[in-house]
């Protein structure tokens, strides 16, 4: 378990890195100007969802707020696709940020990696972290 905290933890404090070469193009062409760039974290189902709740809304969303430069985040509950179909995700987080710099930014303060270090705390069965280039 201390193996997937730490890996945890690490692809938070690491995002920035998914973008070198991603702002100069060189990884792939540019398929758009805006250079925008959107942040994903998919929650898989935890062992305990109240307890997961209660951590996330009193302590994680508190030192979420407290990143500077963190854009608005919108928090999402896939659904199913079907009735009865389990659900892929737990919770979906995203942020659209401005430009790839504006995202090295936020990615490489003290608060995010505060944030970063949090997930261990109540993410009991993982996450999957999607940076992508908005078209």
């Amino acid at each position: 378990m201390v193996a997937r905290r730490s890996l945890i933890a690490s692809s938070l404090a690491g995002a920035a890195a998914l973008l070198d070469g991603c702002a100069t193009g060189t990884s792939q062409p540019s398929a758009s100007s805006s250079g925008k760039i959107k942040l994903t974290i998919l929650h898989h189902t935890p062992k305990d969802p109240a307890a997961f709740d209660k951590y996330y809304e009193q302590t994680h969303l508190p030192l979420a707020a407290a990143v500077k430069g963190l854009p608005a985040m919108e928090r999402s509950k896939p659904m199913p696709l079907r009735p009865g179909a389990p659900t892929p995700y737990y919770q979906m987080v995203e942020f659209r940020f401005d430009s790839p710099d504006h995202f090295r930014s936020v990615m490489s303060s003290p608060e995010w990696a505060k944030v970063g270090d949090d997930v261990k705390n109540f993410a009991t069965n993982g996450i999957t972290i999607v940076a992508s280039r908005i078209l």
